[in-house]
């Protein structure tokens, strides 16, 4: 995959507990920019935000996990049935979707769909 700054070692769930406990809120997130070209920026900053951000269920579970880049979404983990079954989403710098894998750790086997 490589390319990412801060790729996660796919292989590794704990990786992606790791990330999950340094990620940025999504909702404490802001767009700002005209229409059709908003960035993201953390609170309080004046740059586009770099780095990942989480979205949670209700019950405190982790729902998704996304990565910014300048401001842009890059990619996204989306959590299918729990922390085993995810489907990873990658966006081109014109966000358009360009890869999707969807990986089921019970049966250590990434799934083509």
């Amino acid at each position: 995959m490589g390319g990412m700054v801060g790729d996660p070692d796919l292989d590794d769930p704990k990786a992606l507990d790791k990330i999950a406990g340094d990620a940025v809120a999504s909702e404490k997130l802001q767009q700002r920019g005209p229409d059709g070209e908003e960035l993201s920026y953390a609170p309080n900053s004046q740059i586009p935000y770099t780095g990942w951000v989480k979205s949670m269920h209700k019950n405190g579970q982790v729902k998704a996990l996304k990565h910014y880049k300048d401001g842009k979404k890059e990619c996204e983990f989306h959590y299918k049935d729990g922390k085993e079954d995810w489907i990873l989403t990658m966006w081109d710098k014109d966000g358009n979707v360009y890869n999707e894998l969807h990986y089921n750790y019970k049966n250590d086997e990434e799934v083509k769909e």
